[in-house]
């Protein structure tokens, strides 16, 4: 996946792709940047990484059986990849360009508008890397995955929009001295119009006492983080087809944060047609304060807002409380009490107050608080 390349080569891939401004190709020259001044021993560039993507990215895609095993087989793959260009290239320069190469593929499922790419692969990834990067610079890898972020826009265009399946045989292509490509026909997202979308998220039937945790969850998000009506919410999470919008009066990295929380854990699931964020802008809307005097606004979410926010939260202490109402490995009852024991803490009563009311009248009568 990751060979050596001659300096003319490099030099026909970098003026090649910088012409073009490749989206893939400014963001694997961008964020290898400041990592390649701390290699040790091994001569590897941006046109090298970029090339690495493409063979990744590409076998990703034409492996239709893609397992974990598989992953981390391509993660070790990679190592020997950099031990073949460099005998002497230590562990670190191994795993700094093996992680660069897997973040940057990541970062691409996550754009992508298949969810057989942008949950399955992209979790499998994620799994890899936590696990080979367990004892990094955390430092370091927050400022890499920042500015690999400032790409999200162009990266998502490409992932959806340019990418065939065949980046590398393009550059194969390029390097053999076939300057004038022929544009190839994109993958192409899917049209989709979010509001003509009446599919919802599902929490699983299997769930144990699946709809007393929704009221439950209901019950401890309304007023606090939603405006919505019961019917709407729960029918918004239990897969009933609807059209109507549950109005978030937080802020929009709760949503993000919660709807990840959700569907990372599959404590919901999303349709087979549609990504996480196409269901999110379909079925949430946001209450905007107004300035100066004026009214609050309702406004509809853009898929952009979601792919592209800046610095996600990373916990969430008092939102976990409330998405455990919902964790099959929790009792809906301990998951309450762990709940209203942290509001009490925090001192909210008048949220705790509100919250014991709604229960005590919104819930089935095998749930006591």
């Amino acid at each position: 996946m990751l060979s050596e390349l001659k300096r003319t080569e490099r030099t026909i891939i970098r003026n090649h792709y910088s012409e073009q401004e490749h989206p893939l190709f400014l963001a694997c020259d961008d964020v290898f940047y400041s990592r390649s001044s701390h290699l040790n021993a091994v001569d590897i560039e941006a046109e090298n990484i970029f090339v690495g993507v493409a063979h990744l990215l590409d076998e990703l895609f034409k492996n239709k059986g893609v397992t974990q095993r598989v992953v981390d087989r391509l993660w070790t793959e990679l190592f020997k990849d950099i031990r073949g260009i460099k005998m002497e290239a230590t562990e670190h320069d191994k795993q700094q360009v093996t992680h660069t190469i897997f973040a940057i593929v990541r970062k691409l499922m996550c754009h992508h508008w298949n969810s057989q790419y942008c949950y399955k692969l992209y979790d499998m990834l994620g799994v890899t890397i936590s696990r080979e990067m367990r004892d990094s610079d955390k430092k370091e890898l927050e400022q890499f995955s920042e500015s690999l972020f400032e790409h999200s826009e162009g990266l998502d265009d490409w992932i959806n929009c340019a990418y065939d399946g065949n980046l590398s045989g393009e550059i194969e292509t390029l390097l053999k001295g076939k300057k004038n490509l022929k544009p190839k026909k994109p993958s192409g997202r899917k049209s989709i119009d979010i509001d003509s979308i009446e599919d919802t998220f599902n929490i699983p039937l299997n769930i144990s006492k699946r709809m007393e945790r929704i009221r439950g969850f209901y019950n401890s998000m309304d007023k606090v983080y939603v405006a919505a009506d019961q019917k709407v919410f729960v029918d918004t999470l239990s897969g009933t087809k609807s059209k109507s919008k549950i109005t978030w009066i937080g802020d929009i990295k709760e949503l993000h944060y919660m709807i990840n929380k959700l569907v990372g854990n599959g404590w919901i699931e999303v349709p087979d047609s549609y990504t996480k964020w196409q269901i999110t802008c379909a079925r949430f809307n946001i209450r905007v304060k107004g300035n100066n005097g004026k009214p609050d606004e309702i406004k509809d979410f853009q898929l952009s807002q979601f792919s592209n926010i800046n610095k996600p939260l990373k916990d969430h202490p008092k939102l976990d409380k409330i998405i455990n109402i919902l964790n099959p490995r929790i009792d809906i009852q301990q998951a309450m009490d762990d709940y209203l024991g942290y509001m009490a803490l925090q001192g909210e009563h008048d949220e705790i107050n509100d919250t014991n009311d709604a229960l005590a009248h919104g819930l089935n009568t095998d749930i006591h608080i």
